[in-house]
C-alpha cells in the first residue's frame, strides 16, 4: 500500500491556471441507470444549483438524487454534493466522503500517474474503501466546437486484501466521466438494485448541450416498456465477444460509423462504416482483452462502449 500511495501523489495545481471550468452555471449532467428484477430504466440528474462559500473558499453546489455507481440508498432530492476546483483539478465533499475535499479529477494529471479517494458507506459511514485513478493515456476530443482533454484510465478498487479490481474509464475535459456515473464509487450494499448505464446528455449556459445516445436527455422507462418503442437504438452483441461483433441498427438508419480503441485510446480499428447488409466487426485477430467502441452519427461521437475480446 505503501508504493500505492507514493505512486499515486496528489500533483500540486497552485500555479497552474484552469483553462476549462469545471461546473459553470447551468451544469446539468443526465444519466440513465437501469434496476435489474425486474428490468426497467431510471433517469438520474446532477444539476448546479447555485454558488456558495464555504471556510472563506469560493463553491459549487450539486443537487442529486444518487451517492454512488450503483445499490443507492435514497435521500429524495436533498442529496448535496459541494465542488471546488483549483487549477485543473476538482474537488468534491459530500456524506461519501466524510464531508471532507478530496480530489474528483485531475485534468493536470500526466500519464502513469493518478489520484486516490477514500469513500465511506452512507449511511453509517463506519466502513471506508479504498479507489486509484491511473491515467493511461491522454488524447484531445472536440465536442460543440470546443478542444477538451481526453483522459483513457484505470479505476482500482480496493476493499480489501482478498477483493480488489481493476476497470477501465474515460474521463472528459468539462463532463467527466464518460463511462461511469459523475461519482464513479460503488455502495458497499451486496443485492440487487440500481446500476449505472450510460450518461444520456451534458449541458451548461456557455457549452450548449451536447447528446450522447438517441435517447431524450430526461428518458427513464419505469414500466419496462421496451426502449426501441422510445427512441431507435444501436444494439451490439454478443459482449464478450470471440470473433464477430454484430451490431443491430435502427430502422431508421441505413449506416453507422464506428471505431475501435484500446485502453491506452490508440486506435485499433480505424473508423469506419457499417451498413444493413454488413453489420459486424471481425475481431479475430485481436488479442484478448477490454476495448472502447465509439459510434459516431454526422461525424459527431455518440456513445462509447467498453466490448470484452475473449
Amino acid at each position: 500500500m505503501k508504493k500505492l500511495l507514493v505512486l499515486f501523489v496528489l500533483l500540486s495545481t497552485s500555479k497552474i491556471n484552469s483553462q476549462i471550468t469545471f461546473c459553470p452555471p447551468g451544469a446539468e449532467w443526465n444519466y440513465k441507470f437501469y434496476n435489474n428484477l425486474p428490468y426497467y430504466t431510471i433517469h438520474e440528474k446532477i444539476k448546479y444549483i447555485k454558488d456558495s462559500v464555504i471556510g472563506g473558499e469560493a463553491t459549487k453546489v450539486l443537487r442529486h438524487k444518487r451517492y454512488y455507481n450503483q445499490i443507492n440508498d435514497f435521500y429524495g432530492d436533498s442529496v448535496l454534493t459541494f465542488i471546488k476546483q483549483n487549477g485543473d483539478t476538482v474537488f468534491f465533499k459530500s456524506l461519501i466522503t466524510q464531508n471532507q475535499w478530496q480530489v474528483l479529477y485531475n485534468f493536470n494529471t500526466p500519464a502513469n500517474q493518478g489520484w486516490l479517494n477514500y469513500i465511506s458507506y452512507v449511511p453509517s459511514s463506519t466502513f471506508t474503501v479504498l479507489y486509484s485513478t491511473k491515467v493511461d493515456s491522454i488524447k484531445t476530443v472536440n465536442f460543440n466546437n470546443t478542444n477538451l482533454k481526453r483522459m483513457y484510465v484505470t479505476n482500482i478498487y480496493y476493499r480489501d486484501s482478498l477483493f480488489n479490481y481493476s476497470y477501465p474509464g474515460i474521463i472528459d475535459e468539462r463532463i467527466g466521466f464518460r463511462t461511469d456515473f459523475l461519482f464513479k464509487f460503488k455502495s458497499e450494499i451486496f443485492s440487487d438494485g440500481d446500476y449505472f448505464d450510460e450518461i444520456l446528455c451534458y449541458k451548461d449556459n456557455s457549452f450548449g448541450l451536447l447528446k450522447f445516445t438517441f435517447q431524450d436527455c430526461e428518458f427513464s422507462n419505469p414500466f419496462s416498456i421496451d426502449e426501441t418503442t422510445k427512441q431507435p437504438e444501436i444494439l451490439v452483441f454478443p459482449n464478450p465477444c470471440q470473433d464477430m461483433l454484430h451490431f443491430k441498427l435502427p430502422s431508421t438508419s441505413k449506416e453507422q460509423e464506428v471505431r475501435l480503441m484500446n485502453l491506452l485510446g490508440n486506435e485499433i480499428i480505424p473508423k469506419l462504416t457499417l451498413t444493413k447488409e454488413q453489420p459486424e466487426l471481425n475481431l479475430q485477430a485481436l488479442k484478448s482483452g477490454i476495448y472502447f467502441l465509439e459510434l459516431y452519427q454526422e461525424n459527431s461521437l455518440i456513445k462509447t462502449l467498453k466490448v470484452v475480446k475473449e
